[in-house]
């Protein structure tokens, strides 16, 4: 992930939190506005919603985990979970008129991310070579 952001001239900020969004946070981290981008992107990226789009029951490990390191209280990850369904719901409308209703979006992002990986790798290996 470290080639594509620098071949992309990322912001180190950004690119930090690119490189870590993978590493769980401790919560020892430091206060840094990297180490919180890339604890923040750890749970964006690793929270998955039901088919009611609300944030998976059995994430609540993810869940805990959000209210120590990140500091949310029971109201705001209540708040955070009818704000991602909101989102979410806004994000599919845009994709109303292009995608038909029978595909499976969820799997349409899995083949973006697989992507998005595979030009990682491209980009490392241009960059070493």
């Amino acid at each position: 992930m470290g080639a594509i952001t620098s071949e992309w001239r990322l912001p180190d900020l950004i690119a930090q939190a690119m490189i870590r969004h993978h590493e769980r946070p401790t919560g020892s981290d430091s206060a840094l506005p990297q180490d919180k981008l890339a604890a923040l992107a750890f749970f964006v990226g690793n929270l998955r919603l039901s088919a009611s789009l609300q944030i998976a029951p059995d994430e609540s490990e993810l869940r805990n985990a959000a209210m120590t390191v990140l500091g949310l209280h029971h109201g705001s990850w209540a708040d955070l979970q009818k704000e991602t369904e909101a989102e979410y719901r806004s994000l599919l409308a845009l994709f109303d008129d292009f995608v038909p209703h029978d595909v499976d979006v969820g799997r349409l992002l899995g083949e973006a991310n697989r992507q998005l990986a595979e030009a990682a790798e491209t980009s490392a290996a241009r960059i070493v070579d």
